[in-house]
């Protein structure tokens, strides 16, 4: 009987989700409509990437059309994230505002617009569940932002 050795079996089925972590460099570049930043010593939890992807197709934006990222595992400033992935908006769920830089203070609930990126913090992932005022202000934003009015 033959025997396949798979090193990588997330590679074979291109449908199938597969959450984690991506290494950072120059030579890797794609284009996403979203980008999700959050800032957790771990990955995200089901219920977060579920809330995450529900905000997201609210906001009338397909799964196939964002990328989630830790920033906390990886260091990303907005320029890097702009040159990598050339996002339309980049949705960044953190307590921090210093989550993409020291130098890049991003207030809570402001929309900013940096190199051609529409930018927007909001509280953690985690959070919004508890507390229907951030929720609120949060979907007011998607709104504007995604321009669903």
């Amino acid at each position: 009987m033959n025997t396949l050795d798979i090193q990588n079996p997330e590679q074979l089925f291109q449908s199938q989700k597969v959450f984690g972590s991506i290494a950072l460099d120059n030579t890797f570049q794609t284009k996403v409509r979203v980008l999700v930043l959050h800032e957790t010593a771990t990955d995200l939890s089901e219920e977060d990437r579920g809330l995450a992807e529900k905000i997201l197709g609210a906001a009338k934006v397909s799964t196939q059309e964002f990328l989630i990222l830790n920033v906390f595992q990886e260091s990303l400033s907005v320029h890097q994230a702009i040159q990598l992935y050339q996002p339309e908006v980049i949705l960044v769920f953190s307590e921090s505002k210093y989550t993409l830089g020291k130098n890049m203070s991003l207030p809570l609930f402001e929309i900013l617009e940096i190199g051609g990126a529409k930018i927007l913090r909001s509280v953690p992932l985690s959070v919004l569940p508890a507390h229907k005022n951030e929720r609120e202000v949060l979907w007011k934003r998607l709104q504007t932002l995604f321009n669903l009015k």
